[in-house]
């Protein structure tokens, strides 16, 4: 899923946060080899992307589930 599916109007500067994030989750990520501590890493890095939009004024919660339905 791409952010700007959920959040339309995403900034680039937004963007290059929720990028850093990411990349930030890969590069822990690549340390393991099994699925569950790779999808707790990014489980993690997913919340804070949440917190993040949050804090900067988006709904994240309200707008991934408005993208959910469609």
């Amino acid at each position: 899923m791409k952010v700007q599916a959920v959040v339309p109007e995403i900034t680039a500067n937004e963007r290059a946060e929720i990028d850093k994030l990411m990349e930030k989750a890969r590069k822990k990520a690549v340390e393991y080899k099994s699925m569950k501590p790779i999808s707790a890493i990014f489980e993690i890095y997913k919340t804070q992307t949440g917190q993040y939009l949050n804090s900067i004024g988006h709904n994240w919660g309200q707008m991934y589930n408005d993208y959910a339905k469609k």
